[in-house]
């Protein structure tokens, strides 16, 4: 009985948490001019990982110095998170930067990603630093 109510406390914590949850793909800026994609459910806390190089940071981060965040797109669903992370990385890179540039909303298949405002990095390194 005891292992049936925190089943069901379990069951209706995790669908009430499916509500509010969201995954972003985000685009990162490089020093070397390229470009990193990747999907999170918290585009500051991310960013810090690549920017400061932590040990959960990309292999891709790791050589190239992250500047900025370029752009974030929302997704319901962590599915719709990595196609969309699928379908950028394989874009040339002048794609790449019309989508940067643009700051349009994007429909990938039946699927609009909205464009989110990218938070400045100066202002997440400043929360990060007093954490």
């Amino acid at each position: 009985l005891f292992n049936i109510f925190f089943y069901f406390l379990f069951r209706c914590y995790n669908l009430s948490m499916k509500d509010n949850f969201k995954f972003y793909t985000y685009i990162l800026s490089c020093d070397d001019g390229s470009f990193y994609t990747g999907i999170t459910s918290d585009v500051e806390r991310r960013f810090c990982e690549h920017y400061f190089k932590e040990k959960t940071c990309a292999k891709y981060t790791k050589s190239h110095q992250v500047q900025r965040i370029e752009a974030v797109f929302e997704s319901e669903t962590k599915s719709a998170a990595s196609k969309l992370e699928y379908h950028i990385k394989h874009l040339s890179k002048s794609k790449k930067i019309d989508i940067v540039n643009s700051k349009k909303d994007l429909t990938f298949g039946n699927i609009v990603f909205h464009c989110l405002p990218v938070p400045s990095t100066k202002e997440i390194i400043e929360k990060y630093n007093k954490k």
